[in-house]
């Protein structure tokens, strides 16, 4: 097993702290493309509206079937 040693802004490495021992899985989640639903869903409608929708396409649009379990 390799040690790394990382610089972290302080507010960053406070939020990391309580997450010490889980940081190897969340970093290879992170690597290997993890999503959860949630963020698969907003991923989809914040690229709906990135596409300047009108009032109507989004009245009409509707998330995915796989976001709507």
């Amino acid at each position: 097993m390799v040690e790394m040693t990382m610089q972290l802004p302080d507010n960053l490495a406070e939020q990391l702290r309580p997450l010490n021992g889980y940081l190897p899985t969340v970093l290879q989640l992170t690597l290997t493309g993890f999503k959860t639903l949630t963020t698969e869903t907003s991923t989809e409608i914040i690229g709906l509206l990135a596409t300047e929708p009108t009032p109507q396409h989004i009245l009409d649009y509707h998330v995915s079937e796989r976001a709507q379990l």
